[in-house]
């Protein structure tokens, strides 16, 4: 009983604690949300002011340049001769630019290759010792595995050979004691 009432205790709990969760996310959500309405509608204001006051700016230039007619034709005539050294000078920028990228790439590239042979300097001896301890170890292993098989072979041929040594021996222990029970046996009969 006591279980089922702390599982429902557990269960309100979680219940309570999930709609808390869900109203602070809407609530942030509803925040954030206006905030960036307020954002996009300070924005545009600000896109609106600043269209206003040009288009007024550039209004009245319009207007000055439509009553004098030279000076309106003088500044077509500077923005078409402007256009081809502004062309160029853009041209210029653009091409000094992918010079500049070329050449700090091949810069970047000298000193990575700068920085890989540094660290080949460390990693090329390390890698040696490691290679080194390594073999030794690997030798050693090689070694004691090698002499165990070796040792079980050995000692599988000396039991092999000795083991007929051994059965001989038995033989001639079991031919002792038959020996022994038959002079004892003699001994007794004889001084009877």
């Amino acid at each position: 009983m006591a279980d089922q009432e702390r599982k429902e205790k557990i269960q309100q709990t979680a219940e309570r604690a999930t709609a808390k969760a869900t109203q602070i996310s809407q609530g942030i959500s509803s925040n954030t949300k206006e905030r960036v309405q307020a954002a996009a509608g300070y924005g545009s204001e600000m896109a609106e002011h600043l269209s206003e006051s040009t288009r007024g700016i550039f209004g009245r230039i319009y207007d000055f340049l439509n009553k004098v007619p030279p000076l309106k034709y003088g500044v077509y005539t500077m923005a078409a001769l402007s256009a081809i050294p502004l062309a160029t000078f853009l041209g210029f920028l653009g091409i000094s630019f992918a010079v500049l990228c070329g050449i700090a790439t091949v810069v970047v590239s000298l000193l990575e290759g700068g920085a890989v042979l540094i660290g080949g300097t460390f990693l090329i001896p390390t890698l040696f010792v490691a290679g080194v301890i390594t073999f030794f170890i690997v030798g050693g292993f090689l070694l004691a595995w090698v002499a165990s098989f070796a040792l079980a072979r050995l000692w599988a041929m000396i039991n092999y050979l000795f083991s007929f040594t051994a059965d001989e021996v038995q033989g001639d222990m079991t031919g002792v004691e038959t020996g022994i029970k038959k002079g004892y046996q003699r001994g007794r009969n004889w001084e009877e």
